[in-house]
This record gives structure tokens, sequence and C-alpha cells, in this order.
């Protein structure tokens, strides 16, 4: 790429507009329209015709002549054409909706899907050597997030671990740290331009951000590493010549799933297994002298029975004088806050008596009034405190049918529901903007007792595709997904293949193109490295 003179008004700004995209994906989506603003404008002025240096004055000039040649270097681009085709979808299958208003919420929030391809088509693309300081500064913005989020964690100032990524959901803020981890890896691996103690603080830094999605519980991204860096590795260790370190590296490698698996079921059997009692030797009365009940039948949360030693006299009497909230009352999430009082002390370790209330803190109250029914969701976040949700959720859901205490249970409600709106629309699909209305219904007349705030999609962003455009459009997408980077090879490039992996496996789990901060994140590194990256496929040497 050729040196930008100093006095040129239009390549530095291009950089910097990188730049200001970059950090704000994980930081505010408010500022990442402003920098597709900010890109849009370098896009209008920038010469295609002359690489030289012109003034501010002949901005308007070369804006009215050369946006024609910047749209032909787009239409004349047939992957970037189709790659755009992602939003083109929505425009089309217009024809089949019944809500305007929502339609056009969609089409907003997906047009970087058609701006993205639009700029990098028209602009010079840059070269390793802008990429990496692009990367460096996206690196510093989710290093920050994460510190935000770490002075939240312990603080202890929120109800539910999402809060702790303030900006944007925890959902995408995870695919951002899990692309972050392995730039590092390649800055450490692959990129000599960094010192050994700059690659020892990228080291540290990717052990801090692996420790973060564990207290931010984001199995997303943890289970997103660990297939990624599966496949790498196998893939790097079936090219070494040496038979004895290939077969010993190889079965490693192949055992990482399996003693993950052997951890997650001793958490599990830990979690549900019922702690050895001899109900003749438990207390029979509290201290004040009112009978105990030792419920075994309440079930078993985190190795304790959740109705050992309860006394619902005490309790009632006791949380009054200590909440504005009634006993018989609900809490701030919805759930009868006597169940949530019961489970919290349980996961104390307290009697459910009046001594057990009177031993709760200040902040332990107000944990129970916000719907909080563990101590651990709120002091121990983490891999343990995610399998206590999920088994918890999944109880809940087995004994009521009510699926909206876990969000895992809540996917098998959607997609229960999700595959009766693909068999009553198969064929041309739903139209676009309808599928929140259309989930609410198909919901209601499956009785589900999935509460109203829970309802969105489907968690799945193929099944939306699919609900939304019908079979033909689901493979018209699929096409717009695979055929760019087929036809420019553009999986040969470390970055755009780890990011792509990293969007297209999130996309099993979650909707990842329909918000704002989501499919921001994916159009814009997905054109940078297709088409505003010159990607010869090794690293520059600077």
């Amino acid at each position: 790429m050729k040196q930008y003179k100093k006095t040129n008004i239009v390549s530095p700004a291009y950089f910097w507009g990188l730049v200001f995209f970059a950090v704000s994906l994980p930081l505010s989506k408010y500022t990442m329209s402003l920098a597709s603003f900010f890109l849009l404008a370098v896009w209008m002025g920038y010469d295609v015709n002359r690489d030289n240096v012109f003034s501010v004055k002949d901005f308007f000039l070369t804006c009215l002549y050369g946006i024609k040649s910047r749209l032909m270097s787009f239409w004349k681009n047939k992957p970037a054409l189709w790659f755009s085709m992602l939003f083109f979808l929505d425009i089309l299958w217009l024809w089949n909706t019944s809500d305007f208003n929502s339609a056009l919420v969609d089409l907003r929030v997906k047009l970087p899907l058609l701006l993205f391809p639009l700029l990098f088509t028209g602009l010079p693309k840059i070269n390793y050597y802008l990429l990496r300081k692009v990367l460096m500064f996206y690196l510093l913005a989710i290093l920050v997030s994460t510190l935000i989020g770490s002075y939240l964690l312990f603080s202890g100032k929120f109800t539910d671990i999402r809060e702790i990524s303030p900006f944007i959901s925890s959902i995408r803020l995870g695919l951002n740290i899990t692309f972050g981890i392995f730039i590092l890896i390649y800055f450490i691996l692959r990129d000599s331009f960094f010192t050994i103690w700059q690659k020892l603080l990228f080291g540290i830094t990717t052990l801090w951000f692996v420790l973060f999605l564990i207290s931010m519980e984001s199995f997303t991204a943890l289970v997103i590493i660990i297939v990624i860096g599966i496949s790498w590795a196998l893939i790097g260790t079936s090219k070494l010549k040496n038979p004895f370190w290939k077969v010993i590296l190889l079965t490693g490698i192949i055992a990482i799933p399996f003693v993950i698996g052997l951890i997650v079921r001793e958490e599990v059997k830990k979690a549900v297994t019922s702690p050895i009692i001899n109900l003749s030797d438990v207390d029979k009365y509290t201290k004040t002298g009112n009978p105990y009940v030792f419920d075994t039948l309440m079930g078993v949360e985190d190795g304790k029975y959740i109705g050992a030693y309860l006394s619902l006299k005490e309790l009632k009497y006791s949380w009054e004088k200590r909440s504005k909230i009634p006993f018989n009352g609900l809490d701030k999430n919805g759930g009868k806050i006597k169940q949530t009082i019961i489970r919290y002390l349980t996961s104390k370790n307290l009697r459910k008596d009046s001594n057990g209330i009177n031993a709760l803190s200040l902040s332990d109250i107000r944990n129970i009034e916000n719907g909080v029914a563990n101590y651990n969701y709120i002091s121990h976040p983490g891999i343990h405190s995610r399998i206590l949700k999920i088994i918890t959720g999944y109880n809940v859901y087995n004994e009521t049918g009510n699926p909206s205490g876990s969000s895992i249970m809540q996917r098998a409600e959607y997609f229960k529901a999700a595959a009766k709106i693909i068999k009553n629309h198969f064929w041309t699909g739903i139209g676009t903007g309808d599928i929140s209305k259309i989930f609410v219904n198909v919901l209601s007349s499956m009785h589900s007792k999935l509460g109203r705030k829970y309802i969105f999609h489907s968690h799945n962003q193929y099944l939306d595709i699919f609900i939304t455009y019908g079979i033909f459009g689901f493979l018209l997408f699929i096409w717009a997904i695979l055929y760019p980077p087929v036809v420019l090879k553009s999986y040969r490039n470390f970055f755009f293949l780890v990011f792509y992996s990293i969007m297209l496996i999130s996309m099993l789990s979650d909707d990842t193109i329909e918000t704002h901060a989501g499919v921001s994140l994916f159009a814009f590194f997905s054109a940078l490295f297709m088409f505003g990256y010159k990607n010869n496929y090794s690293l520059e040497k600077y």
C-alpha cells in the first residue's frame, strides 16, 4: 500500500475510521453508528481515479464525480454483491410481510450487511501493517470492556451475571473476546514484529480474557474456543513428520473434550447428589421452640436438601420484619419470593428459620428481593454457578413446564415453536419483520408457560432465516455466506477463517445477526477481511 502524504485528508481518515469502528464494537452501540457514518463520508470523499493529495474544498466535487465509480466497483465485485444479498433478502421478502414497522426496524439493523461490502470495495485495501494496528486498538477496547465488567463483578453491583457487560449484550461481548483471544494467539505464535516481553503481556491478556469468559458464564464462547482450538491443534499436529510425537500429541488433543466432559459430569454429580443424613439425628425444633419440617421431596440443590430445617412460621415473621415485600408475594423477577428465600438460605447453608433470616446481610436481602435464588450466582459466578442454573432450570421445566428460568430450557421451547412455524411456512417463509409476532402466536397456541418478556426469536440464526424466508431464501442465505470466501479463497487467511468460524458456530445457539452489535461485528470484520484487506496469505514483514 502506498505511503500516505501528511497533507492527504482521506487516507488517514480511513484508517482512523476503521479504528473508531473497531473500538466501538465491544464498547458502544451508539458510536458504532457514528463510526459507520464517518466511514461512509470517507468513502464518498475518496478519489478512486487518483491517489494524489486533494484539499478540503475538493471533497464535495469528489463526492459528486466519484460515487458512480465506487458504485461500479461494488457492482463488478460479484463476491461482494452476493455477500450483500444477506441484506437484500430482507428487501425481497417484504412482499410477504404483514408488519411493515417491524420490517423497517429489521432493515435498519441489518444495513451493515450492505454498507461494509460497499465501503470496502470502493476504498483501497489495507495491508497487514495497518490491519495489525486496527486489531491492536480493537484488543485494547476489549480489554477496557472486561476491566469495567470486572469492576462490576467484584463490587457485586449486579443481579444477573450478564449485567457485567454494560455496553453490549454478554453474548456479543463473548464473541468479541473469543476473536480477541485468537488474535492474541496469532500475535504470540506467528508475528515476529513483537518482542518477547510484548508476547508475554499478550499471553497474560489471553489468560485474563479466558478467566473473564468463565466468570461471565459464557458457555457459547468457551465452547467455540474449545472447538476451534482443538480443530486448529489437530490440523497442526497432523502435519508433523515425526510419527511418535504425532501420535502422542493427537492422543492428548483428542482426550481434551473427554477430560472436560468428566469434569462437568463430576460437577453435575456433586450438585444433584443427595446428602447422606440420618433423619433420626436431625434437630426437631428451632432455637425458639418451633417445629422443623425436614422435607426431602423438595429436591436437592448444590448437594443440599432445599426442604431441610424449614420453619415457614419463623421465615414469614422474620422476613417481613426485614423486607417490605410480603412473604407470600412476588420478587422483582416475578417468582414467588417464599421459594426464593428458601433456596437462597439453602445456598448459604443456613437453616430456614429466624436465625437464618437474621444472618442475612442487607445485600442478601436485596438479592432475594431482586429474584436471585442462589447466593453463588452473585458471589461465585462461573462454571459451577452456570451448571447449577441449568440443573435448576431443567428441574423447574420438568416439573412445571415453565422454561422461563433457564436460557437452555427457553431454547428448547423456541425450537419446538420454530419447528411448527417452518412446517406451516416451509416454501415462502413468513416475511421480513414478522418473526417476533408469529413466535408469540405459536407459543400461545402451544399453551407455553414461557413469560412474554422472554419471547424473542428462535435463538438459532439458521432457524430464523428459514422461518423468515422459507426454503429458497434459506438456500440463498447459505450461498451468500459461503460463495464469497470460497471464490476469494479468504479461508486461507487466519484472521478470516477464525472469525468466520466463530460467527457461523455462534449462529447455532444465537440470533447473531439480528441485533445491532451482532450484525455490526459480523459485517465489519467479514467484509474487511474479504474485500478491504490486501490478502496475500502470508505475514508481511515490517
